[in-house]
């Protein structure tokens, strides 16, 4: 693959859920999108037919501030719909642990979870659009008075 066609890719076919100087969040949207973001583990949904299976968005976590053996920044998967959350290699992690150590990403992802917008990719997209725009949606009932007359 071309270094154009990656950029590319990394533009239009995934969604930047969250950018740091120490992590990405980003969700694959295609099959092209997990391959490239998924390069140098051993994740299942670097094979098609995985990716396609997944009906719930995939998190992918990169570490910019972390380097494996190879070079490579450290990555780990996650996917609330079958509670799993690994490493490149596809080892299991304790999320809650991992979480603990990581401030800015306990952050997002409690806020996601709240705000009930981790299980579409059209509720992240919109999610973080507002987020983008720092628009804050809140819906308000106002006390309603009537008259005896009204009544």
């Amino acid at each position: 693959m071309k270094d154009r066609e990656r950029r590319y890719i990394k533009k239009n076919e995934a969604i930047r859920v969250f950018s740091d100087e120490n992590f990405l969040v980003v969700i694959p949207k295609t099959y092209r999108a997990a391959q490239v973001y998924s390069y140098g583990t051993t994740w299942c949904t670097k094979e098609e037919h995985s990716f396609k299976a997944y009906t719930f968005p995939l998190f992918i976590i990169i570490d910019k501030s972390q380097r494996d053996e190879k070079g490579r920044q450290v990555k780990h998967q996650l996917h609330f719909e079958t509670e799993t959350f690994s490493d490149e290699a596809l080892i299991d992690v304790d999320f809650a642990q991992y979480l603990s150590e990581r401030p800015a990403l306990k952050d997002l992802f409690t806020d996601l979870v709240q705000n009930h917008v981790y299980k579409k990719y059209r509720d992240i997209e919109t999610y973080l659009s507002m987020e983008f725009m720092q628009v804050k949606i809140k819906l308000e009932i106002p006390d309603l008075e009537f008259s005896d007359e009204f009544l």
